[in-house]
C-alpha cells in the first residue's frame, strides 16, 4: 500500500479501517505509527463525502488533519506542530 493507503477489514459486522502511513515527503523526518479506529459506515460515508468536497487527498490525510486541528484547538501545549 502507498502513502496514506487504507485497508478495510470486516470484524463482527463493523468495518475496521487500518491506516498505513509511510515516512515520505513532509513527514520524512518523523517516525510514524499505524493507528486503527472503528467507525460506523455512516461516519465513513460522511467522511469520504467531506474528503471529496474538500482539499484532502484521502482518508489518512483527512484523519491526520483532524487530529492536528483538534489538538491545536483543545490542547496546543501538548504538541508542537510544524506548519
Amino acid at each position: 500500500m502507498g502513502e496514506g493507503a487504507s485497508k478495510v477489514f470486516k470484524h463482527y459486522g463493523t468495518k475496521v479501517i487500518c491506516l498505513h502511513t509511510l515516512t515520505m515527503g513532509k513527514m520524512s523526518s518523523q517516525s510514524t505509527v499505524v493507528v486503527g479506529a472503528r467507525i460506523t459506515q455512516h461516519l465513513r460515508r460522511a467522511m469520504n463525502e467531506y474528503i471529496r468536497r474538500d482539499t484532502h487527498l484521502n482518508e489518512s490525510d483527512f484523519i491526520r488533519a483532524a487530529i492536528r486541528e483538534k489538538i491545536k484547538r483543545d490542547a496546543p501545549h501538548l504538541i508542537k506542530i510544524k506548519e
